[in-house]
């Protein structure tokens, strides 16, 4: 659904994806004071603070990190990778090609 390149400080780049299960963990995760969490929110007005903890979700799912929320926000660099459309140019951070979309 949603790629991401992580960069841990000094360590090589790798790539993660959330899929629906981390969506659904994130979605689930509540944040006082804010409204509730949806998908659509990060196609249509991404946060970093939530790139960077759907990231971390799959990156805990994978077993890519064994780091909690605050030590990966401080020790990882990450990118959100969009699915590539024909001219090359990123088509949104949802890749609709990924099983989950």
């Amino acid at each position: 659904m949603i790629r991401f390149r992580l960069t841990p400080d000094g360590e090589t780049s790798h790539e993660v994806t959330a899929d629906s299960r981390d969506v659904i963990a994130w979605e689930s995760r509540s944040v006082p004071g804010q409204p509730r969490r949806h998908l659509g929110i990060i196609e249509s007005a991404p946060r970093m603070t939530d790139l960077v903890e759907l990231a971390w979700l799959a990156a805990r799912r994978t077993k890519a990190t064994a780091a909690d929320l605050d030590e990966f926000r401080v020790s990882v660099a990450v990118v959100p990778l969009g699915a590539p459309s024909a001219d090359g140019e990123a088509a949104g951070l949802l890749d609709p090609t990924h099983p989950g979309a």
